[in-house]
């Protein structure tokens, strides 16, 4: 007998957050969290992308003052720098497209007019950048707490 499987949609109160959304309606974050394996994969190979940028970051930073203070030529150091600079800036603004594509699929498994599109997530992000970081965070707390019961059942 084959078995369809159903997604399993958590409901979250933005009032968690913030008591003022009570006041507003008390809107509702609909997050997917019986979500495939591939896409547990896909977003630790984010998580593992991101932490690479980060340390490139701080590697290049770092090798440019070590540079900086060591050269006569700053203006042509400072002109490669920028470059780097805008490299990784580049791959950082990719990432984050994609972490928010990931995001804006397991929230928009709800009714139509909770979903979050991708441009909604940016414009959250510009918004209020706290209420994103929460919302990611309340996600993450659901996926870990949605596997645990599941090993420990």
């Amino acid at each position: 007998m084959k078995i369809e499987i159903q997604k399993v949609i958590v409901k979250v109160p933005l009032a968690e957050f913030a008591e003022s959304y009570q006041s507003a309606g008390d809107p509702i974050l609909h997050v997917w969290v019986n979500i495939p394996r591939a896409l547990l994969q896909k977003r630790e190979e984010l998580d593992t992308e991101y932490t690479r940028l980060y340390f490139d970051a701080e590697i290049q930073a770092r090798n440019f003052r070590e540079k900086y203070e060591s050269t006569k030529d700053r203006e042509r150091l400072v002109r490669e720098n920028e470059k780097e600079q805008d490299a990784i800036q580049a791959k950082l603004e990719d990432y984050k497209l994609r972490s928010h594509a990931w995001f804006s699929e397991l929230w928009s498994q709800g009714p139509e007019n909770t979903r979050w599109p991708v441009d909604d997530i940016i414009e959250l992000e510009n918004s209020d950048h706290m209420l994103l970081g929460w919302m990611a965070d309340k996600t993450r707390e659901l996926l870990r707490t949605r596997r645990l019961d599941q090993k420990n059942a």
